[in-house]
């Protein structure tokens, strides 16, 4: 019996170690497919590091202004205007200032009248923006220029300036002038638009002469 006994206290004890041994690692095996406490797995990682990141908006480029150039061999200039503006040649003869003018007209204004020599008036297709006015200096009939000043305006500011590629007078912000040899070219934003337009509306028409005379070129 007492044999019987020390074998079945043996059985018992290698059953429970067996059963022991079994459970530890089936418990080891169990955690290591777990995640740590605090750990995310690799792809929620990257989710919320994408998700942190904001994405840079795409940077817009303007699209470019459609332009026309107008090219006057006789008096050496040229020049680009937005496709959609109009211009006219003054060629008539008053007898007295510029030879030649070159009016720009812009669809953002309205028709104004203009009369002839003939003592006719006719209409504009739109606003004049500005005018390209031209004076001979061989001939005597009345100059651009008189003491250094444009004949006819009054202007607070003048200084020295550059405009295609010569020496220019630059006169407020309103108006330049360049002289050569020959000719003496007088580059004015239309006088009358500051009695018939918004700060903000002459402030955009400003603008928009300042991007035409930067596209000036002279010979």
């Amino acid at each position: 019996m007492k044999n019987r006994s020390l074998i079945i206290a043996f059985v018992l004890s290698v059953v429970l170690m067996f059963v022991s041994v079994t459970g530890y690692f089936m418990t080891r095996s169990d955690s290591s497919t777990k995640n740590p406490v605090g750990t995310l797995p690799p792809n929620a990682v990257k989710s919320i590091v994408a998700d942190a990141v904001p994405t840079p908006a795409p940077i817009s480029t303007p699209a470019p202004v459609a332009t026309k150039k107008y090219t006057n061999a006789a008096f050496g200039f040229s020049l680009q205007l937005p496709k959609d503006y109009w211009y006219e040649e003054q060629t008539e003869d008053w007898g007295v200032g510029p030879v030649f003018s070159l009016d720009v007209q812009h669809p953002g204004l309205k028709p104004a009248s203009e009369s002839h020599p003939n003592g006719t008036t006719t209409m504009t297709k739109y606003g004049n923006l500005m005018f390209v006015n031209i004076c001979d200096r061989s001939l005597n009939r009345g100059k651009c220029l008189v003491d250094g000043k444009i004949d006819g305006m009054a202007f607070d500011r003048q200084s020295a300036s550059e405009l295609g590629g010569r020496s220019a007078q630059k006169f407020d912000d309103k108006a330049y002038v360049v002289v050569t040899d020959k000719y003496e070219y007088e580059i004015v934003l239309n006088p009358s638009l500051s009695g018939s337009l918004t700060t903000d509306e002459l402030k955009a028409m400003k603008q928009s002469f300042e991007d035409v005379v930067k596209t000036i070129l002279f010979e």
